[in-house]
């Protein structure tokens, strides 16, 4: 063994003939193309599990769902542009006109994705999601298989390869930083007023990443040289079945192809779990505070990163490079053990310990395995002839695609089916009143008196027409400022509108959730009256509320000074929501008391009709709907709660550039609310599918090397044999 590593070192110390090195203008245009393709690319996924599951309230599997659909077809059209790019006679050359249109499409339909109207259905979202991601990663296919292509074409040589590669890697970490930040960013520009929240950062942010997928993608077009391509001329088409039947006959080239892929797969699959572990596991809910340890991992890591690239370059010199690949793999194994021990609620700093380890392993991990990706191109025109980088690039896209779709799916399954995080808060939870309070509530309502029904009755409309929200909440501005001249009166007034108008808009949803059966889309007077009635009634609950907090706090500061210290001291917070739970489980259980006492009575009385047929009304099916309805929306609650927090703010923390928005601060009670959602136990499994699977893989990937057969030293000979058969390669 050892004398074979003192070969090792020997043969890698051999200098790189001048015509086989690539100018580092080159180096950095081809670099380039990598920069779009992670913005495009990791961006994509950096936020669809935030915008789609968390902000817009879709389901962690139908996104997975989506991604996956979407990631399927993408695996289908590699083959085809691959097989397009490698038959290209083109005079500009086989892959980069590919590249030039591809990054240009992708580019610009990069903001479509998250231009879905908010107010649509869940069923709807979903639908324009699967088109978008399909149009998308069509546009993405033409730009990223003849990139990936183009770095088998710019040398011949074994270690200027690895040059290039780490030259890709040290460009990818600085412009990464932009893609570390972006997401905070995002999240830092939701909190301004004129963004107006969480959906419109991502938006506003998804412009900028189009810019930057354009202008970097274009640049290997026309900054690059195709070594190979007068090769590839003189070269007869070959069958794309044929190519594929030789390319499952190189050994290389599977256990390359495993590798990748196997590690992508646990990647991938964990990957938006991040998310989830630093907002709710670390930060307990808090997106911002989240988003910035994200952000401050990833800058910690560009500085390591940065480094173990040209370490990688340097040890190139002295090491085959699937030896140094073992390495790699071998600490990455390490830093996820160590992530699991590290990564612990409320201890954001413990958690980027291991990061830097992880840093240096990814960037020695990728340097090395895409410049192996390379040398598999040779081995295969040494086993059939022909140059396929086109093909080979296509084939590994299409496996490493249908890795990541799988992960894509079993990243949503994971969430929702073995983690089960829930983060649904359009439920029916149990009413603080009773029902006989209800009752009294409801009749003591006065629906006319409210300005929502007088500008209802301003608004021209044909008797029984519904207007929608935007109608009436208009109506309500004018009725609201009229014949007030002062302009803070008419701010304050307009703003007092828009408080009612975000609670409307709350009560609006739970009451079509509760009358799905009827056909009318917008507010009808029926419909008003029911929402008033609604917001009485929960604002009621949030009286409640308060006096539970309050008879909290009075419980925690009468509580011994040793119970509110170590491991497990009790705060005010976690008493709050235990005397809360508490209050809660009571009132389902006297709500459940009541309802089966009445419910026979109900039963009772109704037409004989209405208990025949298809249809037909159950003692059961009566005695659920009676307790669904004395039971309140969640979210309805949170939109009541933030109303009533926000009016009672002080002037001065609503104004300014850092000013409290009734958004803001709703979106924070909702996540509060989700980890009061979450059953024990959900933080721990999230914690084990974030490090464990990696884990494995790296293992999987370990034993893959362990197999490997093309060395510096054999190369070496096959690319002797290629010239002497075919000549050498030239630029052009």
């Amino acid at each position: 063994m050892s004398e074979a590593l003192e070969h090792e070192k020997e043969l890698n110390r051999e200098a790189t003939k001048p015509e086989d090195r690539v100018p580092f203008g080159q180096k950095f245009a081809y670099s380039m193309g990598v920069v779009s393709d992670h913005y495009a690319n990791v961006c994509l996924s950096m936020f669809m599990t935030a915008f789609f599951v968390d902000f817009l309230k879709l389901g962690a599997a139908m996104v997975g769902y989506a991604m996956g659909t979407a990631r399927c077809w993408d695996a289908f059209t590699d083959p085809v542009v691959g097989t397009l790019s490698d038959r290209s006679k083109s005079r500009f050359g086989r892959r980069k006109p590919f590249i030039f249109v591809g990054a240009i499409l992708t580019g610009l339909f990069f903001p479509v994705i998250w231009m879905v109207p908010e107010g649509w259905a869940p069923a709807a979202i979903s639908a324009y999601l699967f088109i978008a991601l399909l149009i998308f990663y069509t546009f993405y296919s033409i730009f990223s298989v003849p990139y990936e292509a183009l770095g088998a074409e710019l040398t011949p040589d074994y270690k200027e390869r690895s040059s290039i590669f780490v030259v890709r890697s040290v460009v990818q970490q600085v412009f990464n930083l932009g893609i570390i930040w972006i997401f905070p960013f995002a999240m830092w520009l939701a909190t301004k007023a004129w963004i107006g929240g969480e959906v419109n950062g991502v938006r506003a942010v998804s412009w900028l990443i189009a810019v930057m997928v354009v202008v970097a993608g274009i640049i290997p077009a026309l900054g690059c040289v195709e070594r190979y391509r007068e090769i590839a001329k003189k070269q007869e088409k070959t069958e794309f079945w044929t190519g594929v039947k030789a390319l499952l006959r190189n050994k290389p080239y599977l256990i390359i192809i495993g590798t990748i892929c196997t590690y992508l797969f646990s990647i991938i699959a964990t990957m938006n779990l991040a998310y989830f572990v630093n907002v709710y596991y670390v930060y307990g809910g808090e997106i911002q505070a989240g988003a910035i340890l994200g952000g401050i991992d990833g800058t910690l890591r560009f500085f390591f990163s940065v480094a173990a690239a040209w370490g990688i370059k340097m040890l190139g010199d002295r090491y085959d490079k699937h030896h140094m690949l073992m390495g790699c793999v071998t600490m990455l194994m390490f830093s996820f053990v160590g992530i699991y021990f590290t990564t612990l609620p409320g201890h954001p700093w413990l958690t980027l310990v291991m990061k830097p380890f992880l840093a240096i392993g990814e960037v020695g991990f990728w340097v090395l395995v895409l410049s192996m990706r390379a040398d598999v191109c040779d081995w295969d025109e040494h086993q059939t002839g022909k140059r396929n980088e086109g093909l080979i690039a296509a084939s590994m896209n299409w496996v490493n695609k249908m890795a990541i779709t799988m992960a894509v799916i079993v990243s949503g399954l994971l969430l929702q089916n073995v983690v089960k995080f829930d983060s649904n808060l359009n439920e029916k939870v149990a009413s603080l009143v009773s029902i006989e309070e209800l009752s009294v509530i409801k009749g003591q309502v006065a629906v006319e008196e409210t300005p929502a029904y007088k500008a209802l009755l301003a608004i021209e409309k044909e008797d029984g027409d519904a207007v929608t929200l935007e109608q009436l909440v208009e109506k309500m501005e004018l009725q609201a400022v009229e014949g007030i001249t002062e302009q803070q009166a008419i701010d304050e007034a307009k703003e007092q509108v828009a408080i009612k108008a975000a609670v409307y808009k709350a009560l609006l949803a739970a009451d079509k959730e509760d009358d799905k059966d009827n056909a009318k889309d917008g507010i009808t007077l029926e419909r008003l009256t029911r929402i008033v009635e609604l917001q009485a009634v929960l604002k009621e609950q949030v009286v409640i509320k308060e006096q539970i907090a309050t008879k909290a706090k009075a419980a925690f500061e009468a509580l011994p000074a040793t119970e509110k210290e170590g491991k497990d001291a009790v705060t005010l917070e976690s008493l709050n929501l235990t005397m809360e739970q508490q209050a809660m489980t009571k009132a389902l259980a006297t709500l459940k008391e009541e309802v089966a006492s009445k419910a026979p009575a109900e039963f009772a009385a109704l037409p004989a009709a209405k208990k025949e047929g298809k249809e037909a009304v159950t003692l059961e099916s009566l005695t659920e709907k009676m307790e669904q309805e004395s039971m309140v929306n969640l979210k309805a609650l949170i939109a009541i709660e933030a109303a009533t927090a926000y009016q009672a703010l002080p002037a001065a923390e609503k104004e300014g550039e850092e000013a409290v928005t009734l958004e803001r601060l709703t979106k924070t009670l909702e996540q509060k609310q989700v980890m009061r959602k979450q059953s024990p136990g959900t933080m721990q499994r999230l914690r084990i599918c974030y490090t464990l699977p990696p884990v494995i893989a790296l293992a999987i990937c370990l034993l893959l090397m362990w197999k490997y057969p093309l060395t510096h030293d054999r190369l070496s000979k096959v690319r002797k044999e290629l010239e002497d058969r075919r000549g050498k390669t030239i630029e052009t």
